[in-house]
């Protein structure tokens, strides 16, 4: 299967001087928490991204938006601490979460990420929003093969989400800028989101066709063996942390 590079440098990420962004429906009252709506691709927390657009566009739909950027301590965060998710962990724990797909839902593999995905104060993964979200509908309903899905995510690069899942994580983050979203913008915002879903299914139509029978349909994943990508927790794979 081919290995694509899906995930951001680690380091990067991490690193002091990095800024990531938050939308928020009507700003942040009081302390920063581990929580967020139902539904939400790496389960609850505090989710923050890379790209700016893409975490306004979450929240470009209410009555009083709000953005944010952030600053998160990550100095002595060693790699038991951080989930990093990437290629099949990465859609299995979307698909766990999410509580979408019913023949996943309740599967030896969901089962497997639901024990898996716990006790990490961080986790971290591509962003599965607007021009993702197509392609991971399409995987869910055997309409397109892992390789197809992977092919997808190579090519859509839409940032990295990072969510803080405990109250110790969330004490690491700093509100550097908060800005109240005005009319003007959100309608920029909203004319970039249309565009991003139109050259998704462009996209992801393209990729379907041409991956028709090459790699896995998910029916078949779920009746095969469920083989994770590392051995061990914090095991490193091409500088991608991963569970076992």
């Amino acid at each position: 299967m081919p290995n694509f590079a899906v995930f951001e440098n680690y380091e990067e990420i991490t690193s002091p001087d990095r800024i990531l962004y938050h939308g928020s429906r009507g700003g942040i009252i009081g302390d920063i928490v581990p929580r967020s709506r139902p539904g939400t691709d790496f389960g609850e927390g505090f989710y923050m991204g890379t790209d700016p657009m893409q975490t306004k566009g979450l929240v470009s739909n209410e009555p009083q938006p709000v953005s944010y950027a952030l600053s998160v301590d990550f100095s002595g965060i060693g790699p038991e601490q951080v989930l990093i998710l990437d290629r099949y962990e990465w859609v299995y724990t979307i698909l766990h979460f999410r509580r979408t797909c019913k023949p996943f839902n309740g599967s030896a593999i969901d089962r497997a990420i639901e024990r898996a995905t716990v006790g990490f104060d961080f986790v971290m993964g591509p962003i599965a929003d607007d021009r993702m979200n197509e392609a991971v509908r399409r995987f869910a309903a055997n309409e397109l093969t892992d390789e197809g899905l992977f092919a997808c995510l190579a090519h859509v690069r839409y940032g990295t989400q990072v969510v803080a899942k405990t109250e110790a994580a969330c004490r690491r983050i700093r509100i550097v800028v908060e800005q109240v979203m005005y009319e003007d913008e959100i309608d920029g915002i909203l004319d970039y989101q249309r565009e991003q879903r139109r050259q998704a299914r462009d996209v992801v139509s393209r990729v379907q066709e041409r991956y028709k029978g090459r790699g896995r349909y998910l029916s078949e994943l779920l009746n095969g063996p469920y083989e994770p990508s590392a051995k061990g927790p914090g095991a490193q794979e091409g500088g991608i942390l991963t569970f076992a």
